[in-house]
């Protein structure tokens, strides 16, 4: 049992025999009665999401959800197949209870996988992925500014929306909550190592240099040697 005061988003909350998840909350103290919580509720079976306000401090009971990542193996064409990556256990989950997360899923990745009593209740991906664009018309260089989008296919073949920008092959980072475009991903360029002979004679570190020059300035001029003394002869 918790309190309405302990609601947290992903919560899932039973009410009247039904599972509902807490999307969002906000705790509210009007001008004249009680405090309330107002929260947004997503059934867990239906997927249906409604507006409900609780008393403050109300008791409410909270089911128990074993969240365990797992990792996404295929799609045979009737549900999602995901594998336990500690037991090596398949586990089948209907594309109603994956949701949204099939915009955002590759083979071979992982996600976690809520269930209640050996019952899948939904798949939670992270917060933002990395995809690649596999079609987008040509980009348009300078146009970063303009705040104009374009539609853009994923590898998943989820669309969304990206700047002008941005070209077909590039790698971009999504928002899995709302499917929105959060910059491109950087490639990272090492350079190749140099012959153990080119460090040797260019990687002298720059204090050492500077000691160099500043003893060759101050070293004193070398004296002119005096001419042999000898004896007048007469």
């Amino acid at each position: 049992m918790a309190t309405t005061n302990d609601l947290k988003n992903g919560m899932v909350l039973n009410l009247d025999g039904q599972l509902w998840q807490v999307i969002w909350f906000q705790h509210h103290k009007p001008g004249k009665g009680g405090a309330v919580v107002r929260t947004k509720l997503k059934n867990i079976k239906s997927g249906k999401s409604v507006d409900k306000t609780f008393n403050a401090d109300v008791k409410v009971d909270v089911a128990s959800v074993d969240k365990r990542t797992m990792q996404y193996l295929y799609n045979d064409g009737t549900s999602y197949v995901f594998m336990d990556t500690g037991t090596f256990d398949q586990l089948e989950v209907g594309p109603d209870l994956v949701g949204d997360a099939k915009n955002f899923l590759l083979e071979n990745q992982e996600a976690i996988v809520a269930t209640n009593d050996g019952r899948v209740l939904y798949i939670e991906m992270p917060a933002s992925v990395e995809l690649a664009i596999t079609f987008t018309e040509p980009g348009l260089a300078g146009d970063s500014a303009t705040g104009r989008t374009k539609p853009a296919t994923l590898e998943t073949g989820h669309e969304i929306q990206v700047p002008l920008f941005v070209t077909q092959g590039e790698k971009v980072k999504v928002d899995t909550r709302d499917s929105s475009y959060l910059g491109r991903v950087k490639s990272c360029w090492v350079p190749a190592p140099r012959p153990a002979s080119a460090r040797s004679t260019s990687c002298t570190p720059r204090s050492s240099a500077r000691r160099t020059r500043w003893r060759r300035w101050t070293a004193p001029w070398p004296r002119a040697k005096a001419p042999p003394t000898t004896t007048p002869r007469h």
